[in-house]
């Protein structure tokens, strides 16, 4: 006759107490856990301070290498008198770099608006009479702005702006900018105002790419010319940087 006897179980391993292997697994989870949890947290590199002069530097020499830009000055606050009664309030348009450049001017005479186009080719200055609409040869002053060479022109405005300061990093038109702040003087801004005052002082606000250090937009509040009010801003955008462009005699394009 056979016997049975019953099965015993290890005592010493595992495989019988599913309970007890659970609590060693969480146990030794929970330890790792800790162990990890106890390591020291990163230091991050802090990023060097950012020098306001040397990004004006930076925008200063990308502006010097310009061959070709275009442009929008707007007023924000008040106008430019071009003539008494006659006040302008944008003007936009494209410089080729050594060549020429053309722009269109938005101005009021009271309540009527209308626009001036004038083009500046191989020393030669033209505008449409705001009366008549036709093309005049006018001498090189008559204009109220000189973008002939804008890039050169605010580099050099640049490098004298006073007591420049960082205010911020932000984006704008797409692009990841510094926005800075400094002091200038109108006379500062003759190479663009050929008309400009002495005297005035003028608070800069300049957006400049932080990768490519184009000079992005440019405000200005403060009275360059005698004839602006006190609170005048204007506000000066650049696009088009490099772009192709072809400046012509008004009898060229058919005006």
């Amino acid at each position: 006759m056979r016997r049975f006897f019953p099965r015993r179980s290890c005592s010493c391993g595992l495989t019988g107490t599913p309970g007890l292997a659970a609590g060693v697994v969480v146990g030794l989870l929970l330890a790792v856990s800790l162990t990890m949890g106890c390591r020291p947290e990163p230091t991050p590199t802090p990023e060097p301070p950012v020098d306001p002069r040397a990004v004006l530097r930076q925008s200063a020499d990308r502006l010097v290498a310009l061959r070709s830009v275009a442009f929008d000055l707007e007023h924000e606050v008040g106008a430019t008198q071009l003539l008494p009664g006659v006040e302008m309030t944008r003007a936009y348009g494209e410089t080729e770099i050594g060549k020429g450049f053309r722009f269109t001017v938005e101005a009021q005479l009271g309540s009527s608006y209308f626009e001036i186009e004038a083009v500046v080719l191989d020393g030669r200055t033209y505008m449409t009479n705001f009366l008549t609409g036709k093309w005049e040869e006018v001498p090189p002053d008559t204009l109220p702005f000189n973008f002939s060479d804008v890039g050169r022109s605010f580099a050099a405005l640049l490098d004298s702006l006073r007591d420049p300061e960082l205010l911020a990093t932000e984006p704008l038109n797409g692009r990841d900018t510094y926005r800075l702040r400094g002091l200038a003087w109108s006379d500062d801004l003759a190479v663009l105002v050929p008309n400009a005052a002495k005297g005035y002082e003028v608070e800069m606000e300049l957006w400049i790419d932080r990768e490519r250090a184009d000079l992005v937009m440019a405000s200005m509040t403060g009275p360059v010319v005698a004839t602006d009010v006190p609170e005048v801003v204007r506000t000066l955008r650049l696009t088009g940087i490099d772009a192709p462009v072809e400046i012509l005699a008004p009898a060229t394009l058919g005006r």
